[in-house]
């Protein structure tokens, strides 16, 4: 049976892996807290939780954020333990992120979490239309991935979906959720327990538990959103998220 909570939620764990800067962050912010972040600040971890209902059934979400940066190559598997689905995001406007998909990303996820199935997102999907990112790509002599090479990366991973969203206009983050939720329960489904079991070399002199004391910071309680189609973004309300098929309603 499920491990429920005393709403008879279930527990599931989201990680999110890829690159530094390639909008990860940005993409949980919308999601959880109903705003997109101006300044960019280089992750170490970060953690949401919010209740969510899919298919009739009521979950609770954690959502980790990870590290991109190689800096933090030793402290990031902490975040895989007993996770259940992993989103792997590329940049749109970097090829060079979905490049490291292919031959980083799903490796670091398949290893340690063998059998949790993945989530391929393209994000910053909206640069793909903005004027002044095209002449960008154009100096550069840097092009966009196409909607065509991201579902080509994904049957090559063995990805479950590959699904593009805009953090920034709100475009496609409530499919990613549900597609990533729905994967979640079915990781469940297949077996009691579910989610992966890492486990970890020395850290050196610091124990793991102090890594992420020092590393994590926690939301229990994020200001409550919903997607509004007439203006095509998140806006803050109360005290429900409604999607098709699909609510949450962030911890009170």
């Amino acid at each position: 049976m499920a491990a429920a909570s005393p709403n008879n939620a279930i527990r599931r764990k989201l990680v999110i892996i890829g690159d530094g800067a390639c909008g990860k962050t940005s993409l949980l912010s919308v999601f959880t807290l109903g705003y997109f972040p101006t300044n960019y600040i280089p992750t170490v971890f970060e953690n949401y939780v919010t209740d969510c209902r899919v298919d009739g059934k009521s979950v609770q979400l954690a959502l980790w954020d990870t590290a991109g940066q190689e800096d933090y190559e030793r402290l990031r598997p902490l975040a895989y333990s007993k996770a259940h689905v992993i989103l792997i995001g590329f940049s749109i406007e970097t090829p060079d992120s979905l490049d490291n998909v292919k031959h980083k990303w799903v490796e670091e996820a398949t290893r340690l979490c063998p059998g949790v199935p993945i989530i391929l997102v393209g994000l910053k999907k909206d640069l793909r239309e903005d004027p002044v990112a095209i002449e960008e790509q154009r100096k550069k002599s840097l092009r966009f991935v196409s909607p065509q090479e991201g579902d080509q990366a994904a049957r090559e991973i063995g990805a479950r979906r590959y699904l593009e969203c805009s953090s920034l206009s709100g475009e496609g983050v409530d499919d990613v959720f549900e597609a990533a939720t729905r994967a979640a329960l079915l990781t469940f489904e297949r077996g009691e327990g579910g989610g992966c079991c890492v486990v970890f070399r020395s850290l050196g002199p610091s124990t793991q538990a102090e890594d992420m004391n020092q590393c994590t910071r926690f939301h229990p309680a994020a200001p409550t959103h919903v997607y509004d189609p007439s203006s095509n973004r998140l806006r803050l309300s109360n005290p429900q998220i409604f999607l098709p098929g699909f609510y949450a309603t962030p911890y009170a």
